[in-house]
């Protein structure tokens, strides 16, 4: 894709989320949602760039969270998962890694977990 029209489509989307996307200020007395869509201008610039590249999964964005947070963090390795599912899966393998010799789960073990969660917990 042409650089130029890219930075252009990328600004366009910058003024387009500056004025229909504003976030209000905050103010004693104003009402705080539980949830809901909390983003700015950036977040919506990265996800036009990010569309424009076609990366609709893990691409540049994800390589470069993943470092940041690693640095940030002290670790070596971070990985990106899509899903509290996916991350105790992958919580679960490491837990149950030979690498980890006597200290590593085995057959029988006992894990204890929160009382009430999300099913992939079991």
């Amino acid at each position: 894709m042409n650089d130029n029209l890219k930075s252009k489509i990328l600004e366009l989307t910058e003024q387009y989320a500056n004025t229909f996307h504003r976030l209000k200020p905050f103010s004693p007395g104003d009402r705080v949602n539980y949830a809901g869509r909390v983003f700015d201008s950036a977040e919506m610039v990265n996800l036009v760039d990010s569309a424009l590249e076609f990366w609709l999964t893990s691409g540049r964005f994800t390589d470069e969270f993943e470092s940041k947070l690693a640095d940030y963090i002290g670790v070596k390795y971070c990985s990106f998962v899509s899903s509290g599912s996916s991350a105790n899966l992958l919580a679960f393998m490491a837990l149950t890694s030979p690498l980890l010799g006597d200290r590593a789960i085995k057959r029988g073990d006992e894990v204890i977990t929160v009382a009430a969660g999300f099913p992939t917990t079991i």
